[in-house]
């Protein structure tokens, strides 16, 4: 899955207007770095990424965050945060 630079932006929209959790830096980084970063709903490099991002719609906003996050990187510990603000994202 390939996000455009509009997508992007739509993606933040979404997020911010939403209120979901997200590093600043996610809102902050140019679009065009988190085409790079963002692959959609599913792990990197799985051939059903483009499934799931479609039947998972709604989540988008949820999983490009949590793409970012994970990007930014940190201790495991990071990670675990990174995970439950994903969740909480998508309840």
């Amino acid at each position: 899955m390939k996000y455009t630079e509009r997508e992007i932006e739509r993606l933040r929209e979404r997020a911010f207007t939403l209120g979901l959790v997200a590093n600043t830096s996610f809102f902050h980084r140019p679009a065009s770095e988190l085409i790079d970063i963002c692959n959609g709903v599913g792990g990197e490099g799985c051939w059903y990424n483009d499934i799931l991002t479609w039947v998972y719609h709604n989540h988008q906003a949820s999983a490009a965050i949590h793409d970012e996050g994970y990007h930014v990187g940190g201790e495991a510990e990071d990670r675990k945060r990174i995970d439950e603000e994903f969740r909480d994202n998508m309840i």
